[in-house]
């Protein structure tokens, strides 16, 4: 292994950790969007059901 790899993997390795640093971040953003979706359906009557689709865990 040369050492234009070993940069390039030591690249790929800091922008993973740059992804996975930003994920509490994006994982939040989702959930509040996903919430205002979900209380704006109940003011008109709706359920999750009507917004979304969950696959069962061993379809997914």
């Amino acid at each position: 292994m040369g050492q234009t790899d070993l940069t390039e993997i030591k690249e790929r390795l800091a922008a993973i950790e740059a992804l996975l640093q930003r994920l509490p971040e994006v994982q939040a953003v989702v959930f509040i969007q996903m919430q205002e979706e979900y209380e704006a359906a109940r003011l008109q009557g709706r359920k999750s059901s009507d917004l979304w689709t969950i696959a069962p865990p061993n379809a997914r």
